[in-house]
């Protein structure tokens, strides 16, 4: 392969201007400009070159888009509207994850749901004003999300993100080497914001809002929005009223039995071991872990009525 880059800062100038071209709302050119300077590198015979050029949007599904307007009317009883989407791919060692035998891996997908906050009204928030809430080192609402989980999960970029993924080592070598895994890497979150914009497109969203496309710690580090309030509003589709759950008929009490004899000390339980009572707990999720270092305070949402999330694993980090 040839090299592209004359060292790193150029490498890391150029990183900086394909996120800067998703910010202002144009993937589809940035997707062209990574590709020109993969087919520079004559590494097409290269697995990881080859599933960055081949891959395309098309190729991606969001499983779990279907679910949101559920999840948003679940989350919106706690008295604080969801008014923005979060998006993000989680650096894979969060959770130990790696690629299988054929070198596919299927990115980990962080779902994060925000609510209006006073450093950023994403209810009311255009473009413009979303880009100034970027800064150096993350966003204005880092970490302030209502709730986490892997809801969405993307089916039909393994290939490319295991090839990735496998190649993290020579994200800061010099050469051809360097150069194919920033090009490589940039294609897969061109790719995700492409598939995110492709779905709104096609499926919709339950209500305006912002959506946002970012990274936990997994390079190349993007974090843009894919539309804002605005530009969505002409992609609502209204979900179908949810039916109501019913509240359970009342069990008939048995026949009266006879009164038993009162328990003999030695027929009475032993109280549980409070060892045994912490071993029955439900090991947390990496989203419950996330959860519980941005929000220590208790979730108003009755616990009675949370539903199971999808996909939870051990080991987030906090960005």
């Amino acid at each position: 392969m040839n090299a592209v880059f004359d060292g790193a800062d150029a490498r890391a100038d150029f990183r900086k201007s394909v996120e800067q071209m998703l910010r202002n709302g144009r993937p589809d050119p940035a997707l062209v400009l990574v590709r020109r300077k993969l087919s520079q590198l004559s590494g097409e015979s290269d697995p990881m070159v080859a599933a960055a050029l081949e891959t395309q949007a098309g190729d991606i599904t969001l499983v779990g888009w279907d679910d949101l307007a559920e999840r948003f009317a679940w989350l919106d009883k706690a008295g604080k509207p969801i008014t923005a989407l979060g998006i993000d791919f989680s650096w894979p060692g969060h959770v130990g994850a790696e690629p299988d035998a054929e070198g596919h891996l299927a990115p980990y997908i962080e779902t994060n749901y925000y609510a209006d906050i006073p450093e950023m009204a994403f209810s009311s928030a255009d473009r413009e004003t979303l880009l100034r809430g970027y800064l150096a080192g993350g966003s204005e609402w880092q970490g302030c999300f209502e709730d986490i989980d892997n809801l969405i999960e993307v089916e039909g970029m393994s290939p490319l993100y295991g090839a990735v993924t496998a190649n993290a080592s020579n994200r800061n070598r010099d050469g051809a080497e360097g150069d194919a895994y920033l090009l490589s890497s940039c294609a897969s979150a061109v790719l995700l914001h492409l598939a995110v914009r492709d779905a709104i497109r096609a499926k919709g969203l339950p209500r305006a809002m912002a959506v946002l496309v970012g990274s936990n710690e997994d390079f190349p580090f993007f974090d843009a929005p894919v539309v804002s309030v605005d530009e969505s509003a002409g992609h609502v589709v209204e979900p179908p009223p949810m039916a109501e759950v019913e509240a359970p008929a009342p069990t008939p009490a048995p026949p009266s039995e006879p009164e038993a004899e009162p328990a003999t000390p030695a027929q009475k339980q032993a109280p549980q071991d409070a060892g045994d009572s912490k071993a029955a707990e439900p090991v947390p999720t990496g989203a419950d872990l996330r959860r519980r270092i941005a929000q220590p305070e208790p979730s108003p949402t009755p616990s009675k009525e949370e539903k199971p999330r999808r996909g939870g694993l051990l080991g987030f980090l906090f960005r």
